[in-house]
This record gives structure tokens, sequence and C-alpha cells, in this order.
């Protein structure tokens, strides 16, 4: 976050990755409560927030790598940051209006540079993925390596469907899914074949 000299308007600095978690819904589809939250991360282990008044807040996030991605889950206000060298930060009270927004690092039992998370939405699951086809799986033990050996390939991006399962894609045209405590290389994309 920097303060502009000129217009003194607070504003956010350009991040590497935004999440947005845009507002509940009711049964029928009506909006009941207004909660944007945006997040952002970006070099130097920058975390920015704006929170439910449209300030943008910097928090600390207790690391100076880059971060490459953030993933929120707002049942729980909270979210999960990625960047290189294995760095995992987790932040909570998203929704305070007052900045009193806390970040940590958190071990990942890893020093391999991590693109992407993702948090379910609701139920306690959180992944993140990086080089050589590491994923990584919040635990009640902390972070735990899963998917060893399903592909070698750099994963860049994970995502997945609440309760439900989980994607991760990467380099060659690389999909991992998770489907019933399962992780598999599907074989969706093949490179192409030239001949001569």
């Amino acid at each position: 976050i920097r303060d502009d000299l000129v217009t003194g308007v607070q504003t956010c600095a350009l991040p590497i990755s935004v999440g947005l978690a845009t507002h509940d819904l009711d049964g029928r589809g009506r909006q009941l409560v207004e909660r944007v939250l945006r997040h952002a991360v970006g070099r130097d282990g920058v975390v920015a927030v704006r929170n439910t008044l449209g300030n943008c807040l910097n928090v600390t996030s207790g690391t100076s790598a880059p971060l490459m991605a953030v993933s929120a889950r707002r049942a729980n206000a909270e979210a999960w940051a990625v960047g290189l060298n294995g760095n995992i930060v987790h932040c909570t009270d998203l929704n305070n209006v007052n900045g009193n927004i806390t970040c940590a690092p958190e071990m990942s039992g890893t020093t391999v540079n991590l693109y992407s998370v993702w948090a379910d939405p609701i139920a306690p699951r959180v992944f993140a993925v990086g080089e050589g086809g590491l994923v990584l799986e919040r635990t009640l033990r902390g972070w735990q390596q899963v998917a060893q050996g399903a592909t070698f390939q750099a994963l860049y991006s994970v995502t997945g469907t609440r309760d439900g399962p989980v994607m991760a894609v990467g380099n060659d045209g690389t999909v991992l899914t998770l489907s019933d405590g399962t992780w598999a290389a599907r074989d969706v994309f093949r490179p192409l074949q030239w001949r001569a």
C-alpha cells in the first residue's frame, strides 16, 4: 500500500495475485450481506487487504519472500498465501474493520517454490501446489505432502469445488485430480508429438 502524495488518496500497490470473495447469498440467490474482501500478495512478502469499509490495509506477513498466490475462506474470514522457497502465510480476522488483521508464516516442510493455493470456502481443506509436482494439504498436523509420484511436472494452479473434487494443472498439459481421497494424473491434454 502506498499513499499518493499528489492526491492524498490511499491506494493499493500493484499485486502479483488477487483473491476476491464477493458476497453471501441466501437460498434464493438474493444478496444478504455485502462483504467485499479483496486480498493481494506480491514481492517482498507484501499482503494487502481491502476490508469491508473499503480501506486498503498493508499487513505484515512475517516473510520477505515473494508471495505468488492467495486464497480466502470467507466463512472463517481467513486466507492463505504461498510463494517462493516454500513460504506459506496464514492471515486471520479479515473482517476486522479496525485493521487488526493477523498474518503469520506456517511451516510448509519444503523449500520448493509454491505457485498456487486454494482454500475450500466451507470445508476445512486447503491445498498448495508448486515445482516438481508438489501438492501440499493443510491438516490438523500442519502441511502434509500428498500426491507423491503422481507427476513431476511443475503445477501452477489449483482449484476445487465445495466439498468436491480438487484439480491441479501444470506443465505439458498436466492435470491432477483429487477424487474420493486419491490424487491421480488425468490424460486430458496431451502435448503434440511432431513427426518428420
